[in-house]
């Protein structure tokens, strides 16, 4: 799944903005929503799950959300899961949900935040599918997150109030979403904006 232009972005004030261009595939290169699969990577708040069901419902695509799959697989919400087993014993499970994703064609999948912090899961989600990295400041996902019961809901990672929470969080993970991302979105667009960015880097019209 290599076969991409490689991305170009430039970082400005890495805590709180960032700036970025959307990839392109190379040419001759063609997506087929019948056998390849599409991932969403990115921090909490970011809209993966909200853009990624709307990318599957107008491609015709199976919608996975691997924190929704985790849910279903423990019985629990994950804010009570990790509350009793901690944060570890839940990325063992995110793992091997992955796994099974993985094994899927014709699946968006909107991916955890944190799913990225092991090596085995970016080799799996970058060999797997197309993936495109929803790219945003730290005063975007704090407010996306503060207005959404869902998200205000999710057990925090560390002691730290939520912005300096989500400023360490995005310091360690950005580059490792950068260094499996095929494309760069602007998670402060508009829904339907980012759903036409995806179909143009994918190469299909938009409906």
């Amino acid at each position: 799944m290599d076969g991409f232009v490689k991305k170009e972005f430039v970082v400005e004030e890495p805590d709180l903005k960032t700036v970025y261009k959307i990839g392109s595939a190379k040419r001759g290169w063609k997506f087929d929503p019948m056998s390849h699969n599409v991932f969403f990577i990115g921090p909490r708040g970011s809209g993966k799950t909200t853009l990624g069901r709307l990318v599957a419902k107008e491609l015709n695509m199976n919608f996975v959300d691997t924190d929704e799959e985790i849910v279903d697989a423990t019985g629990m919400d994950i804010e009570r899961f990790v509350r009793s087993y901690g944060w570890e014993k839940f990325r063992d499970i995110e793992s091997e949900v992955l796994k099974r994703v993985c094994q899927r064609r014709s699946c968006v999948c909107a991916t955890g935040g944190g799913i990225v912090l092991r090596e085995e899961n970016r080799n799996l989600i970058r060999k797997n599918g197309f993936v495109f990295y929803l790219m945003g400041d730290v005063l975007t996902f704090e407010k996306r997150i503060l207005s959404d019961e869902k998200n205000k809901n999710r057990p925090p990672l560390t002691n730290l109030p939520l912005r300096e929470e989500l400023v360490m969080t995005l310091r360690e993970r950005e580059p490792l979403y950068l260094s499996i991302a095929h494309f760069i979105l602007r998670a402060d667009k508009d829904v339907d904006e980012l759903k036409e960015d995806v179909f143009r880097s994918l190469g299909v019209e938009a409906k």
